[in-house]
């Protein structure tokens, strides 16, 4: 009887050891997996978010996003859909200009957001430091931030969607500085193109060879001036050579930034279109209204529930 213990005892060691083992060589196998470039990468689904906003009350401005990034604005979805991994549709918070800043209106309590961040340039002396020790500062930008940005490391791609207080003109002299003056080097290729009835300024250039460790690189850039506000609307899609190594992904990113700039609406804020805002401003107070309601049934509701609560 005690060497059938003793014999069961040791094959519940083996047993155990054997589990552990396998466990350590699949936690292994995930770190690897983890370790290589792309492996965070978010999918290519084909599906779009839609963003739409009242810019400053002058124009409705709507576009499209890969629904697995995010757009920086202030915004509230429309559709609360349980198949959002198919998209959503957004109620941005709207732009306007005030004081000689930019900003996004919220409804009281809660204060006006600062837009400037993302519109225009905002220097600030940023310190140098000698290990510990401060030693200079410098003026870096921190300002001019994308609102949309997706990265794929695995091959070499980037979208990026900008909103600038710059018009075509200034523009030059501002891609002097980006890239090194790439998209206007002697390789360049620059054209103007009509999609959908929008004038874009286009730039493209042949896919360089990666630089240090830099994700993509310059490929193709797209201006579209907003009127006459003083404001326009930029899309980048970003390779290099790498790119060409993965060359499904590669078609299906450039079909993608076509997609985002045959979505791009710039339509005068005519009466019709106002009372369309509205209706879509009711949708998402709707759904943000619900949302509260939900919440103060789990926890403490956020502050801009009180409306909706009492």
């Amino acid at each position: 009887m005690k060497v059938n213990k003793l014999l069961i005892l040791s094959m519940m060691l083996v047993l155990v050891g054997c589990s552990f083992v396998s466990g350590q060589l699949a936690d292994k196998a995930s770190e690897e997996r983890l370790q290589k470039p792309g492996a965070l990468d978010k999918p290519m689904t084909g599906y779009f978010d839609t963003y739409i906003v009242n810019f400053l009350n002058r124009y409705r401005i709507t576009h499209d996003w890969p629904v697995v990034s995010n757009c920086s604005y202030r915004k509230l979805p429309t559709l609360n859909s349980p198949d959002r991994y198919k998209g959503e549709v957004y109620a941005v918070r709207d732009i306007y200009e005030d004081r000689g800043k930019t900003w996004q209106r919220f409804n009281p309590p809660l204060q006006p957001y600062d837009f400037d961040r993302f519109v225009r340039s905002q220097k600030k002396q940023q310190p140098v430091y000698d290990k510990a020790t401060v030693i200079r500062y410098e003026e870096a930008e921190v300002g001019l931030k994308p609102l949309c940005f997706e990265a794929w490391v695995g091959t070499d791609h980037a979208l990026t969607l900008m909103l600038y207080r710059r018009t075509l003109e200034e523009w030059p002299d501002a891609m002097f500085r980006r890239n090194h003056g790439t998209y206007l080097g002697t390789d360049a290729v620059t054209s103007i193109e009509e999609v959908n009835g929008n004038r874009w300024q286009v730039y493209r250039v042949g896919l360089k060879q990666p630089v240090n460790n830099n994700i993509a690189g310059p490929f193709e850039f797209r201006i579209l001036a907003l009127g006459n506000t003083g404001y326009t609307l930029a899309m980048e899609l970003a390779a290099n050579q790498n790119s060409l190594k993965h060359p499904q992904a590669h078609a299906k990113m450039q079909a993608m930034f076509q997609h985002l700039i045959e979505s791009v609406k710039v339509e005068p804020l005519t009466p019709s279109i106002a009372a369309e805002m509205e209706l879509l401003k009711a949708r998402a107070n709707e759904v943000e209204r619900q949302e509260c309601i939900d919440m103060a049934k789990r926890t403490k509701p956020f502050t801009w529930c009180e409306k909706y609560l009492h």
